[in-house]
C-alpha cells in the first residue's frame, strides 16, 4: 500500500491482505499490517513492529519482565512487581526457572494492534476493548487491558515451555484460566456467570467444543466458554492430581477425541455424557452474591 519515512531512520511498509473470489474481485479486507526497515551496512535490514515500538517507546525493567510501554498508558509500579512475583510462582508450579519475557503494555487493544503492526483486524474492533495474547515463539505478551499485571498470558509462556505444542487449546485455556482468570477477573467469577446462563438456558447445546459460540451469548461479551469450562475442568484435574494431572493433560495430544480420552480417564465420564457433566457440576456450584462477585477481580 505504501512506504513511509518513519523514525529513527526507519521506513514504514504497510501491505494489505485481501481475499479474492474466482474472478479476481476482493470480496474480503482481511489485515492491513506494518513492518519496517532501515538501511544496515548498506542494505535494507526488515523488523518486525514490536521490535521498532520497543526501540521508540519507554522500557522498563522489573525483575524477569521487560515493559514495553505505550506513551498514553500510565505506569503502575505496584503492578509490575506483583506480575514478576506471580511469574516467580507459577515458575515454581511448572518446576521450571523463570522465563524472560517482554511485556507489551497498551490501554486498550486498538493501541495494542497500533504496536503488533496489525492496523485492522478483528481484535482491534472487539465490542470489550481489553485483551491481550502471548508470543511463545518471541516470549511476548501482549496487554491491551490497560494494566502491568496480566496473569492468564503469563501461564501460557509456562504451558509451551513445558510441553510446547502437544496439548488441546482447552487445556491450555483451562490451565491459563484456573491459575490467571481472564479478562480481570478470577475463575470463580466466570463460573458464576455460567451458572447463571445455563440456569436459564436448559435447551443451549453444549455438546460439540467446535460448533460451540467463542462467547457465552448473554450480552456481557467476556466469559469465553473454553476458559470457563476448560478452567473448570482442570481445576478438577489439580483436585485429584495436583500438577502431574496437569502435566498429563498437557501430554494428552492436540485432537478432540485426545482431549475426552484424557478426561474420561481421569474424571470418569463418557463424551456423550459431557454436556451433562458440566450442567451437573455447575449447577451445584454455590451461588455468590453480586456484592462477593465484585470481590473475584485478581
Amino acid at each position: 500500500m505504501g512506504l513511509i519515512p518513519a523514525k529513527n531512520n526507519y521506513y514504514l511498509l504497510k501491505t494489505m491482505f485481501t481475499q479474492h473470489d474466482d474472478s479476481g474481485e476482493v470480496v474480503e479486507l482481511k489485515y492491513i499490517v506494518s513492518v519496517y526497515a532501515k538501511i544496515v551496512n548498506g542494505m535494507y535490514q526488515f523488523t518486525n513492529s514490536t521490535q521498532y515500538y520497543k526501540e521508540l517507546y519507554e522500557n522498563k525493567e522489573i525483575g524477569d519482565i521487560n515493559y514495553i510501554i505505550h506513551p498514553d498508558h500510565e505506569f503502575t509500579e505496584a503492578n509490575a512487581i506483583k506480575m514478576d512475583t506471580f511469574n516467580k510462582r507459577i515458575a515454581g508450579l511448572f518446576q521450571i526457572e523463570p522465563i524472560k519475557f517482554d511485556y507489551v503494555i497498551a490501554n486498550n487493544t486498538t493501541d495494542l494492534g497500533q504496536i503488533m503492526g496489525l492496523n485492522f483486524f478483528s481484535y482491534s474492533y472487539q465490542p470489550v476493548q481489553s485483551g491481550g495474547m502471548a508470543d511463545n515463539y518471541n516470549t511476548i505478551i501482549y496487554a491491551g487491558n490497560n494494566s502491568e499485571y496480566y496473569p492468564h498470558e503469563v501461564v501460557h509462556l509456562y504451558t509451551n515451555a513445558k510441553f510446547p505444542r502437544q496439548y488441546h487449546s482447552w487445556v491450555d485455556e483451562g490451565i491459563a484460566t484456573f491459575f490467571g482468570g481472564s479478562t480481570g477477573y478470577t475463575l470463580d467469577w466466570h463460573l458464576q456467570k455460567l451458572k447463571a446462563f445455563l440456569s436459564i438456558n436448559s435447551e443451549y447445546e453444549i455438546k460439540e467444543l467446535s460448533k460451540l459460540e467463542t462467547d457465552i451469548p448473554n450480552g456481557e461479551f467476556i466469559t469465553d466458554f473454553r476458559y470457563v469450562i476448560g478452567g473448570f475442568l482442570m481445576k478438577k484435574i489439580y483436585e485429584n492430581k495436583g500438577m502431574e494431572g496437569l502435566f498429563e493433560a498437557l501430554q494428552a495430544g492436540r485432537s478432540e477425541e485426545n482431549y475426552f480420552d484424557f478426561l474420561e480417564r481421569k474424571l470418569g465420564f463418557e463424551r456423550s455424557q459431557f454436556e451433562r457433566y458440566i450442567r451437573k457440576q455447575i449447577a451445584k456450584l454455590d451461588k455468590i452474591s453480586d456484592q462477593d462477585l465484585e470481590k473475584l477481580k485478581y
